[in-house]
């Protein structure tokens, strides 16, 4: 961010270092301006600084809406850890008594198998709204899952 930052200004320098002399009239020679010539640079300096401040906020806007999404990640990493320490849970109940249904073990398979695939898509930092949504649904999915899971355990217990 603050590479970019020098690179607008050092750009903004060489812009008006060359391109100035086009708007301004001349400091010395036949139609020079005097002190109207520097007016004009001290207006375009205060132009090309108003500018780069435009553009300081919306960089430091994008920077924080990539700051929110960040951590709208690592709830959803915490939710999902969550989940599976219960699944684990769940799972130790399942094998102590009787091993478990198919059924409850058919589910703990599906529900570990989209705990991994979410896991991956997070740690690729996919930051799209639209994935953090479907993410936040599957988080769901998974929680109520895991809940029929418990009342089987519950039950075989």
């Amino acid at each position: 961010m603050i590479r970019n930052i020098m690179i607008i200004v050092c750009l903004a320098h060489l812009m008006f270092t060359f391109g100035c002399t086009s708007f301004c009239p001349p400091d010395e020679g036949p139609g020079a301006g005097g002190y109207y010539a520097y007016e004009c640079y001290i207006d375009k300096w205060k132009d090309e600084l108003r500018f780069l401040e435009k553009k300081l906020r919306l960089i430091q806007q994008e920077q924080k809406d990539l700051i929110k999404e960040q951590n709208i990640l690592i709830q959803q990493k915490k939710q999902l850890h969550r989940i599976e320490k219960h699944l684990n849970e769940v799972s130790g109940i399942i094998n102590q008594y009787e091993k478990g249904t198919q059924q409850a073990q058919k589910k703990e398979r599906s529900i570990r198998q989209k705990i991994k695939r979410l896991k991956s898509t997070i740690h690729q930092n996919n930051n799209s709204k639209n994935i953090i949504e479907a993410r936040n649904r599957e988080i769901s999915k998974l929680k109520k899952e895991l809940e029929a899971l418990m009342e089987i355990s519950i039950a075989l217990y």
